[in-house]
Formats: structure tokens, C-alpha cells, sequence
């Protein structure tokens, strides 16, 4: 029988895998563009998804992997500016993403039962998230598939 644990590790590989090969398919001179009026471009969606790995991490007690300056850049409420001299560099956005998906696997292996069932103490995550296991599987599933999405969308009206 699959535990929690496993399976929001399977769903958090699987969706690094898709993440990776959507990331190869863009043109890597149009990343900060607008499209089609989808307000998070490329770059923006990369940072994005490393920072809230890295928020998570936070959330479970643990210390961040990727730089502050993420939390300006990338996090829920920022808006996206399409100038991509700001951001670093896609190499260094994606070896981010991946290094935090690593930790975030070997976190959630780690976690015991107590921790999954903890309650969130971030008062208005709480109605939706009451617990760090319902944080986790909306992170690493619904969080990631809904800008996944939104690169796709992306790329289609971007004519890639």
C-alpha cells in the first residue's frame, strides 16, 4: 500500500519531470515576454515555483536553499516584470527549482505523523489548509499543475 509520504513524492517527481521538459520546449529569448495576456511569464513561473518549494520548507522548520531576494521576486502577490535582466538567469532559476524539489522530497520522507497532522499557523491558510499534510498536497500537486498550465498557455500564445 502507498503511504502519504510516497505518493506526494511520486506526484512532486513526476511534476519536476513535465516541469523540465515544458522549461526546454521555450524559447529562451522571450522568457520575461507578455502572451496572450497571461500576466506570469516564463522566467516569473520558474522563480515562482522554486520560492514556494522554499516557502514550504520554512513552513516545516527548515531553513531556505534559495536566495531572499526570491521572496521579492517570486512570491504570491508579486507582480511579474518583463525585463529579464532583473531575474537570474533560467540555468540558475531552474538548478534552483530542482535543488529545492530535492529537499522538499528528502523533507517529506522525514516527516512524521505528528508533522503531517500539525495545524497550520498561518491564520488565513487555515480555512483551506488546516494541516501541514493538506499544505503539502496542495504544493506539490494542484499548486505546480496550475502554473504548469499557465506555461503552457504561455507558449501557445506565444506562438512556441
Amino acid at each position: 500500500m502507498l503511504d502519504f509520504r510516497s505518493h506526494l513524492i511520486d506526484e512532486y517527481q513526476l511534476n519536476e519531470r513535465v516541469f523540465i521538459a515544458l522549461v526546454e520546449t521555450l524559447p529562451k529569448d522571450r522568457l520575461a515576454e507578455p502572451a496572450g495576456g497571461i500576466v506570469n511569464h516564463p522566467i516569473w513561473t520558474v522563480g515562482h515555483l522554486a520560492n514556494a518549494g522554499d516557502m514550504l520548507r520554512g513552513i516545516l522548520g527548515h531553513e531556505r536553499v534559495t536566495s531572499r531576494e526570491y521572496v521579492t521576486l517570486f512570491d504570491t502577490g508579486s507582480t511579474p516584470v518583463h525585463n529579464s535582466s532583473i531575474y537570474p538567469s533560467l540555468h540558475q532559476l531552474v538548478s534552483d527549482y530542482q535543488r529545492v524539489h530535492q529537499s522538499v522530497c528528502e523533507m517529506i520522507r522525514d516527516l512524521s505523523d505528528t508533522e503531517i497532522t500539525k495545524l497550520v499557523e498561518i491564520e488565513e491558510a487555515k480555512p483551506k489548509f488546516p494541516t501541514h499534510g493538506h499544505l503539502l498536497s496542495h504544493i506539490v500537486s494542484w499548486h505546480e499543475g496550475v502554473h504548469y498550465g499557465q506555461l503552457v498557455q504561455w507558449r501557445a500564445a506565444a506562438d512556441c
